[in-house]
Formats: C-alpha cells, structure tokens, sequence
C-alpha cells in the first residue's frame, strides 16, 4: 500500500468518525467563545417526553444534550479517583479543546480523539441519543486489544454485594468475644457465608424458566500441555486410571502427509479426539477454540518465559518426540526465538514477535552500555599506568640531581658532615621506597591490555556479538 493510499484511507476514516461521532470542533479562526449554552430542561424532563410527541427534533437533540451529555460535576463518589498523588477524573473532564479529528497513540495503541469545543461534552451519535433519551458515550475504537479488554472488564464484572450480605458479617463480627481464636472468627464466617452469593434479576429467571446462562457460536475445549490427564470414573485392576489426552493422540496421530505436517492446535480445532489411541480420526463440523492450559506469562524476561515458549512450541510447531522441539538449541526460549524468526508463523503470534524484536533491543542497548563501561575502565587503567610511569622517572631524576647536589655541598660544607650524611642516608631511603611501590604497580599496570581483552572475549561470547 502506497503513501497516498494510506493517506487516503486515514481520511475516509476520519471523515467517517466525524459522521458517527458528534462533538463539534473549534472554528477555523480559533474563536471558541461559547456564551449560549442552554440549561438542562428538567422541568418537565427531557427524558420522559415521548419520542412520538416530538415536533422538533432538532431543539430536542439541543435539550438532550444540554441534561444528559455535559459532565458538569466531579465528585469522590462517582468520578474522583487519586493518582500519581492527585485527585483526578477517571474519565477526563475537562478535556482538551480540538479543532479536527485526529489520531494519536496512549499506552502504545492507537486512539482516536474527536474534535471537541466543549471541554465537558461526552461524544454521542445524535440519532443514538434521539432513541435513546439518556445519557450515551460514543467511542471509535481501531484497536482490537481495547476491543478486546472492554469486552472481558464487562463480561467478568462481579455482582455487587447486597446489604444483607454487610449484615450478616456485622453480627457475626459483634457476636465474637474479645478472647476468641482466630480459627473461631473464620469458622463462624464460613459457616454463615459459604455457598452464598448474589444473584441478580436476570439470571434467577433463567434459572427459575431453566433457559441456558449462555450461547456461544463456537464450541470450548481446554488443552493440557503439562502432561496431566483426566481420570477415569470407573478403576479397573491393572488397567490405566487415567484417560489418553489430546496430547498423546497427537503424538500417536497417523504418519501420512495429511497429519505429518499438522500442528498440535489445528489437531484439536479441526478433529474429534477419539477414546482410544489408533481409532479413527473424524474432522469436526466446525473449528472449535482451543484454551492452553495452564498458563504462564508471556514475559520475555520473566521466571515463566522457558515454559510459555515450550507451549508456543507445542502449539505451532510439527512434533511428535518433544524433544525436537528444541530443534539443536540448548533452551526453548532460544528455539522459540528461532522459531519467530524462521518467517513460517501464524498471525497469532505477532505480539510474540515484537516482543521478542523489543527485548533484543533492550538486550543490545545493555551490550553497548557494557563495553562504553569497559572502554572507560581500559582508559582509566592506561592513564594510571601512564601516570605511574612518569612518576617512576620524575623520582630517579630527583635521586640523581639529589645525589649530585649532596656531593657538592660535602666538598664545600664541612663542618655540618655528620648531619647532611644523615639527611643523605633518610632521603635515600624515601626515594628508594618510592621505586620500590611504583615498580610493584607496573605488573599489575602491564596486565591491563590482557584483561581488556579477556572481559571483551567474555562479553561477546556471552551476547554473542
């Protein structure tokens, strides 16, 4: 795709978030003075009125948005969250004022943010807003993990605790005497809490009416990949408790080229597993999605990495020995790297594969750190024994001149001899014990070059650069 076509889509795009999005932007000229806001209409309430009785739907849209849209008060209660040591609105308020539509990244994902004159407007769609006569939030999302995580927040949200539920542990909390043990305090709580929990409205008539919780368009099947099996209902004396797993079907699968080349996911989504290893395989009548079990953190620098990248091994890569997974290298991380680098990968795993990209980043960026630190200590190690090497020879021309100065002064300086001998023989002494140290330093100076060179023999081997 060319420049200009990515250009081009950008725009449509946007021209399309301005269509489904209403938050009018600053004019052109920058003058956002807005003095005629109208009031909430609640009095009667905008959102009681029949949308049938409408005449204008217009000056209706206006009223709605004025009372239901306009977040015009932060409280502790609802909005008002602490963080990084100040009190700020969870949702924003008040935003910044935009004169177009544009789009930016926060947290590393993309982000629309729609032109805005009103720093306290929700983004709504009027014809959304019109039917609906409430409060509504309008969002374009054109990242699939935002997607994603607001679907699971909502999906795996708990139901609020009910009063009685407070009450109960209240009296218990009441009823327990000042001396009681702690093992008395959590008996009491489970005796009276234990199996209880809320239930809201619309899951008792389903069970009441016996209607399914869910539906789902695809079927689940959970697959083991730390070797566990399930056991068996009934035991029969020498006979297996345990029931084959997927795993080992896949490894006793057929060896012709249908299920040769085969990975161990699209074995479980696209086959009926059968109950006894050699029975004939039947494909399924549609994918099923599979869930690894269990699971490890996707980190390439956490204490898990090893293991999550054997299961990625597992999953994508041919085998039937596990042993050939590690393909020649000593570790499955290092064969999982080669493995993402290897081109012959499913779209699945490209966050695998930018993760992968930053932590060799982050891994060069530490190599370099390492030698500029080495190259500094080499300097320091070379101008010390530079120094040394001066200071050596500063102090052999001293003793000399010294030397030199002395016997002068004993040809024409003869009455204080016997004390210039004695100054003679104790500035000897000093300078001889200055050579003596500065000799002792020039091994360890003349060695620098040989551990230079050691430590950067070790440093590439270790990064392999």
């Amino acid at each position: 795709m060319t420049v200009l076509n990515c250009w081009m889509l950008l725009r449509g795009l946007l021209h399309n978030v301005d269509g489904l999005v209403s938050n009018p932007g600053i004019p052109a000229d920058g003058n956002n003075i807005i003095n005629s806001i109208p009031l909430p209409k609640i009095k009667p309430h905008v959102c009681n009125q029949q949308y049938q009785g409408i005449n204008n739907l217009e000056m209706d849209l206006v009223d709605l948005v004025a009372t239901c849209q306009r977040h015009t008060r932060c409280s502790t209660s609802y909005c008002l969250k602490h963080k990084r040591g100040k009190q700020e609105c969870r949702f924003g308020y008040p935003k910044p004022l935009q004169q177009v539509t544009t789009i930016t990244t926060q947290e590393g994902e993309p982000v629309v943010l729609t032109s805005r004159n009103d720093n306290l407007l929700n983004a709504y769609n009027p014809v959304q807003l019109s039917a609906w006569r409430a409060n509504v939030d309008m969002q374009y999302i054109v990242s699939r993990n935002r997607v994603i995580k607001y679907v699971a927040k909502y999906a795996t949200k708990s139901e609020p605790r009910s009063k009685g539920l407070q009450e109960v542990y209240s009296t218990i909390m009441k009823s327990i005497k000042e001396n009681a043990t702690p093992l008395k305090v959590v008996q009491k709580l489970l005796t009276s809490t234990i199996g209880e929990r809320d239930f809201s409205a619309q899951e008792t008539c389903h069970l009441l009416l016996m209607l399914p919780l869910f539906r789902a368009s695809r079927d689940f099947v959970v697959l083991s990949l730390d070797g566990s099996r399930q056991v068996t209902e009934t035991f029969e004396e020498d006979k297996s408790v345990t029931v084959d797993s997927q795993l080992d079907h896949y490894c006793a699968r057929p060896d012709v080229p249908e299920f040769r080349e085969v990975s161990l996911l699209k074995f479980v989504q696209k086959y009926r597993i059968p109950k006894k290893i050699g029975s004939a395989l039947v494909p399924r009548n549609k994918d099923v999605i599979v869930i690894p079990r269990p699971y490890c953190s996707p980190d390439p620098q956490g204490p898990q990495y090893e293991q999550y990248s054997k299961q990625k091994l597992m999953l994508h890569k041919p085998f039937v020995q596990l042993d050939e997974l590690l393909g020649g290298c000593d570790t499955y991380a290092a064969a999982y790297a080669t493995f993402l680098q290897s081109g012959n990968v499913p779209k699945s795993l490209a966050d695998d594969i930018h993760r992968l990209e930053m932590a060799q980043a982050e891994d060069q960026q530490t190599v370099d750190e390492e030698v500029t630190n080495f190259q500094t200590i080499h300097f320091l190690f070379i101008y010390m024994y530079s120094f040394c090497r001066h200071v050596i020879t500063m102090t052999m021309m001293i003793k000399t001149r010294t030397l030199y100065w002395i016997g002068c002064s004993s040809v024409i300086i003869t009455q204080n001899l016997s004390k210039l001998l004695l100054l003679v023989k104790s500035t000897g002494l000093l300078l001889e014990k200055s050579m003596t140290t500065c000799r002792k330093c020039l091994p360890l100076l003349h060695s620098t070059n040989s551990i230079w060179s050691t430590l950067q023999m070790k440093l590439r081997l270790k990064h392999k650069i």
